[in-house]
């Protein structure tokens, strides 16, 4: 086995191995790589709701990886997203923009409030993991009817 494909296998595995339960900030990388995408606090809603729905998709067709919403370029806490959008609740809001990608993969979403010195989380927001897995269903349609990966 290749170099390259040795660390691409090892680059998948790893997602499998994130235990969500114990899951922290200061896990997270300090740099978006192909298993971890950032997204800011500034994105705007309609904007984030499109970026996840990409990512959803993206992740599902190659192998499995986070969207982590609320944190800056470097995966430092940028005040989180609000836990209330209008009147749903994030979980929510994020179970409707994965229920729109096809076929719906499966993945685990945590909120974590506490950024263990890794930025700041404003009171009633969260940072938001939502870990993609591995899917043997592909490809995987986006809303927008394209497929990413």
């Amino acid at each position: 086995m290749s170099v390259s494909l040795r660390l691409l296998v090892l680059s998948f595995s790893s997602m499998s191995k994130i235990n969500l339960e114990t899951f922290d900030l200061t896990q997270l990388p300090i740099a978006e790589d192909d298993n971890f995408e950032f997204k800011s606090s500034d994105t705007s809603y309609n904007e984030l709701k499109k970026k996840l729905s990409c990512a959803v998709s993206g992740f599902a067709n190659s192998g499995g990886g986070c969207f982590v919403g609320g944190v800056d370029g470097n995966g430092n806490a940028d005040k989180g997203l609000l836990l209330k959008i209008g009147r749903q609740d994030l979980r929510d809001w994020v179970d409707q923009i994965i229920s729109q990608v096809e076929p719906v993969p499966s993945y685990d979403l945590k909120l974590i409030q506490d950024p263990f010195g890794r930025g700041t989380i404003q009171t009633d927001s969260a940072v938001l993991l939502v870990v993609i897995h591995e899917s043997y269903f592909a490809p995987h349609m986006a809303p927008d009817n394209h497929y990413y990966i």
